[in-house]
C-alpha cells in the first residue's frame, strides 16, 4: 500500500520516472523536420534534458542523505528549511511501501553511485549519440536506472522481481539498439535469452522460498508477509523450516541474481554483448547494472537466509551461501583472467576483465 509519508522515501526514483516521461514527450515537438540537422538537434535536446535532470536528482539524493549537510533541529523556520526538512525526512532510517522498500546507508550510496553512473553514461552518448529516436534511447536509460535504484532498496520478493525486470527489459532494447548492425542485433537478442532464462530461475527459486514459509505456517493466522526478506528468515528460525527447500531456492536465486551480475558459469552472454552493445551502453551495463545487482543479492542472503550462511573456512563447517560463492568467485576469479588472455577485441576483453573483477565483489561479499 502506498502511501503519502513515502513519497519522500522513493523520491529520487519517482524522479528518475518522471524524467524519463518528459524525455519521452519532449521528443514529440522536436520533430520540425526529418534532416541531419533536425536529428542532432532532437539528440542534443534529449541528452541535455536528460543529464541536467539526473544532475538535479543527484543533487537531491545527496541533500537527503544528509551526508553533506544536515538541517540542525533548531533551524529557524522559512520555506528553504521546511522543504529541506521534509526532503531530509525520507533519509537513512526506516522503510517505505510498508516495509517492502529499505532506505538506509545502503540504498543512500547506492542511489548516488546509480545516477551518477547513468548521468555518465548520458554524456558518454553525446560522442555516439543515436539519431533515430533519441527520446526513446534516453528515456530507456531513465526507466532502466530507475529499475536499479529499486533493486537496491528492495526488502520484497515482488519488489525486487519487477525491480530487475524494469532494470533488464531497457537494457534488452539498448544493447540492440542499432539494429541494423549485425553484432548489435546479436547482442540485443542473446541478452535477451539469456536475461529471461535468468529471470525464470530467480522467480522459481522466490516462489520456492515462499512456498516453504507459506508450507510452516499453514493453519495459523501468522501466514502474512511472507514475500519479505526479513520475515522469511524469522519463519525459518522459528519453526524449523525444511532446510533442503531453503538451500533449494537460495541456490536458484544466487543462480539467477549471478546471471545479471555475469558470474561464472552464468557469464556466456557478457562477452558478446559488450561487444555489440553501443559504447555508452556497454559501460552502463558493465557497471550501474552489476552493482546494483551486487546490493540485491546481498540483502538477499543476509535477510532471507541468514540461517544458511554456513562458512568459507576449509574445514567441516565449510558450506552455506559462503560457501557457494566462494566456488563462484574463485571459478570467477581464474576463468575470467585466463579466457581475456587470448582474445583480440578490446570490448570482449574488457568484458573478461568485468567477469574477474566480479569474482573480487563475491569474495568481498563472502567476507
Amino acid at each position: 500500500m502506498f502511501q503519502l509519508t513515502d513519497v519522500p522515501r522513493v523520491l529520487p526514483e519517482l524522479l528518475v520516472i518522471v524524467l524519463a516521461l518528459l524525455v519521452l514527450g519532449s521528443d514529440i515537438f522536436e520533430r520540425w523536420a526529418d534532416t541531419e540537422a533536425a536529428r542532432r538537434e532532437r539528440v542534443r535536446s534529449s541528452a541535455s534534458l536528460a543529464a541536467i535532470g539526473l544532475g538535479m536528482i543527484f543533487a537531491i539524493a545527496l541533500l537527503q542523505s544528509g551526508y553533506v549537510y544536515r538541517l540542525p533541529e533548531d533551524a529557524a523556520v522559512n520555506i528553504f528549511t521546511n522543504i529541506l526538512r521534509n526532503l531530509q525526512s525520507g533519509g537513512p532510517g526506516g522503510a517505505a511501501l510498508v516495509g517492502a522498500f529499505a532506505t538506509d546507508h545502503l540504498t543512500m550510496i547506492a542511489r548516488l553511485l546509480l545516477i551518477g553512473g547513468a548521468l555518465l553514461a548520458v554524456l558518454l552518448t553525446l560522442d555516439d549519440a543515436p539519431t533515430a529516436n533519441p527520446g526513446e534511447f534516453y528515456a530507456l536509460i531513465l526507466f532502466s536506472t530507475a529499475g536499479m535504484c529499486l533493486m537496491a532498496g528492495a526488502t520484497e520478493f515482488i519488489i525486487a522481481f519487477l525491480a530487475i525486470e524494469l532494470t533488464s527489459i531497457p537494457l534488452y532494447i539498448l544493447a540492440g539498439y542499432y539494429r541494423n548492425e549485425p553484432r548489435a542485433s546479436e547482442a540485443g537478442m542473446k541478452y535477451f535469452l539469456f536475461g529471461a532464462l535468468s529471470s525464470a530461475i530467480l522467480l522459481y527459486g522466490m516462489s520456492l522460498a515462499y512456498g516453504a514459509s507459506v508450507a510452516a505456517l499453514v493453519g495459523t493466522s501468522a501466514a502474512n508477509d511472507l514475500t519479505q526478506f526479513a520475515r522469511v528468515a524469522q519463519v525459518a528460525a522459528e519453526t524449523g523450516t525444511a532446510a533442503s527447500i531453503l538451500t533449494l531456492g537460495m541456490l536458484f536465486i544466487i543462480g539467477g541474481v549471478g546471471y545479471k551480475v555475469a558470474v561464472v558459469p552464468f557469464h556466456a552472454w557478457a562477452p558478446d554483448v559488450y561487444q555489440g552493445a553501443p559504447l555508452p551502453i556497454t559501460a552502463f551495463i558493465a557497471t550501474a547494472s552489476k552493482a546494483a545487482g551486487f546490493i540485491l543479492l546481498y540483502r538477499l542472503l543476509i535477510t532471507a537466509f541468514p540461517q544458511l550462511a554456513g562458512s568459507a573456512a576449509l574445514d567441516a563447517e565449510f558450506g552455506g551461501w559462503a560457501g557457494v560463492l566462494t566456488i563462484l568467485g574463485l571459478l570467477t576469479l581464474i576463468i575470467g583472467n585466463l579466457a581475456a588472455l587470448p582474445q583480440t577485441n578490446v570490448r570482449r576483453l574488457l568484458a573478461y576483465s568485468s567477469i574477474a573483477q566480479a569474482g573480487f565483489i563475491v569474495m568481498a561479499l563472502v567476507a
